[in-house]
């Protein structure tokens, strides 16, 4: 489903619109009926504004494809920005999920670490992850503390 920039715009506002599908603290979040209900909505208003019909299986198709996007311009934030400069997404639908979205604290795992979202504006998102990255001292588990005058160490075999 290609659409130009200003349909996929306006269904992301009709998306947003519906919050027990995106708001893990909204009552209708894990009730699978109001989830359905509100998909079947999508698809009415969306054929009203646009003239375009979809299918339900197509909306959560195309939900799921914008929510995997957003999270990787949030990524594009987090490493392409610096002090100097910000890097803003090119998209025109971004600043609109990003204003739902980037309240929702989720923890997701990726095969190289585990990334946190948090209640920050994402371009400030930059500037926590180079916090963490100079807070965060990993200590060797298998060294005993050592000693400042003399640096000894305990060999793990000895342990």
């Amino acid at each position: 489903m290609r659409w130009s920039e200003a349909v996929t715009l306006e269904f992301v506002k009709i998306y947003l619109n519906h919050e027990c599908l995106w708001n893990p603290a909204h009552s209708g979040y894990k009730l699978k009926y109001e989830r359905e209900k509100a998909y079947n909505e999508i698809v009415t208003e969306f054929k009203a504004s646009t003239m375009k019909t979809l299918s339900v299986p197509e909306v959560k198709m195309k939900i799921k494809n914008l929510r995997t996007t957003y999270v990787q311009q949030v990524h594009k934030i987090l490493q392409k920005s610096s002090p100097d400069c910000i890097y803003e997404p090119s998209l025109v639908w971004f600043n609109e999920m990003d204003q739902c979205l980037k309240h929702i604290s989720s923890i997701r795992q990726t095969s190289s670490c585990n990334q946190e979202s948090s209640d920050i504006n994402s371009n400030q998102m930059w500037v926590e992850n180079e916090l963490q990255n100079c807070n965060s001292e990993e200590t060797n588990t298998l060294l005993l503390p050592t000693d400042d005058e003399y640096d000894l160490t305990i060999p793990v075999s000895k342990i």
